[in-house]
């Protein structure tokens, strides 16, 4: 299967599941305010894939235009810069140790998919009590987790 739908099809459906939701819903409860702080961390984690679509392994897709790289890269490392290097880091501690080699992948999303929703439900818990992105709190998950995602840019994870 192409890792285009395995990586960004789960994306796309949490940002078109964001929109209906604020769209459509008159009252916002908790489980809105989750949806949104996924969402906002997977377009923090954008940023490190257009830095790897601009700078960084030429090899990967070198015959494909920069516009297609930087659209499709993005699209398909968000899981994985989402996760930045504390995901990463922990990832190769277990694959050492269970493995002795690189870990399952399905470990490595299974902790991406912790760290960012134990952030999504306190950027939730911090956004349903202030209603409003300029808090300090919030503010500083989001470079943290920016910061993190950028760090590890230059962790090859694609294949090919």
């Amino acid at each position: 299967m192409n890792p285009f739908y395995i990586f960004a099809a789960p994306g796309a459906l949490i940002l078109i599941a964001c929109c209906l939701v604020f769209c459509l819903k008159k009252k916002h409860g908790f489980g809105s305010y989750f949806l949104l702080g996924w969402t906002l961390l997977i377009l923090l984690s954008l940023p490190a894939g257009i830095w790897q679509s601009i700078f960084g392994w030429s090899g990967l897709s070198a015959g494909s235009p920069l516009w297609n790289r930087l659209i499709t890269r993005p699209l398909i490392g968000w899981p994985f810069n989402a996760a930045g290097f504390s995901i990463r880091f922990i990832f190769d501690m277990l694959g050492k140790e269970l493995y002795g080699r690189g870990g399952d992948m399905l470990v490595y999303l299974l902790l991406m998919a912790l760290q960012t929703s134990i952030i999504a439900l306190l950027f939730a818990g911090r956004y349903k009590r202030k209603r409003t992105f300029a808090d300090w709190i919030i503010i500083s998950l989001g470079i943290l987790f920016l910061l993190n995602s950028l760090v590890n840019v230059n962790w090859y994870w694609g294949v090919g």
